[in-house]
């Protein structure tokens, strides 16, 4: 038999380790795969954050516009309790009735100030974004578009105005309003 065998263990020996240019490749690959990954990340979490604050956006203006006519009506009601206090008390009986509305409107007052309403400042320019004109009238020493007089108070919810102040600014003196 002078036939050579093959030669079986060099038809099996291990492929030669990878040249260093490929190992390389592969970490460059795996590094622009992880930077890739870590941006993905970040836009998620941004997103995300993005997200949240839409929906409490959102969910406050919802709260807001069902609280305004509750606000509208209740500042209402603290309207009439006012002019209740304006009218002129002579008799014992009215004196004590004043005294019992009094303590009402200012607790009412207070537990609408605990459910975050603000008044209004009303004093010195006006401010058309929380202001509104009910009128002008000449007066002499003030300087035009002065608030002169509050008509009806104001009020804000959150830093949004639930009801503007309504008043009466200085006018130019000689213009008649």
């Amino acid at each position: 038999m002078g036939e050579r065998e093959p030669d079986l263990d060099h038809e099996m020996e291990p492929p030669a380790p990878a040249p260093q240019s490929s190992a390389d490749e592969r970490l460059a690959e795996l590094t622009d795969r992880c930077k890739e990954l870590e941006d993905k990340l970040l836009r998620s979490q941004a997103d995300y954050q993005n997200l949240r604050r839409r929906g409490q956006t959102d969910l406050e203006a919802a709260l807001r516009r069902a609280l305004q006519p509750l606000f509208a009506d209740l500042l209402l009601v603290l309207d009439f309790l006012d002019l209740a206090l304006a009218t002129p008390a002579s008799h014992e009986e009215a004196k004590s009735l004043a005294t019992g509305v009094q303590l009402i409107r200012t607790r009412f007052l207070q537990a609408l100030e605990a459910a975050g309403l603000e008044e209004i400042p009303a004093q010195g320019a006006f401010d058309p974004a929380v202001h509104e004109a009910g009128g002008s009238r000449p007066s002499p020493g003030v300087a035009s578009g002065t608030i002169v007089e509050v008509a009806r108070k104001g009020y804000r919810w959150r830093g949004q105005v639930v009801r503007p102040a309504r008043v009466i600014i200085a006018a130019e003196p000689g213009l008649d309003a």
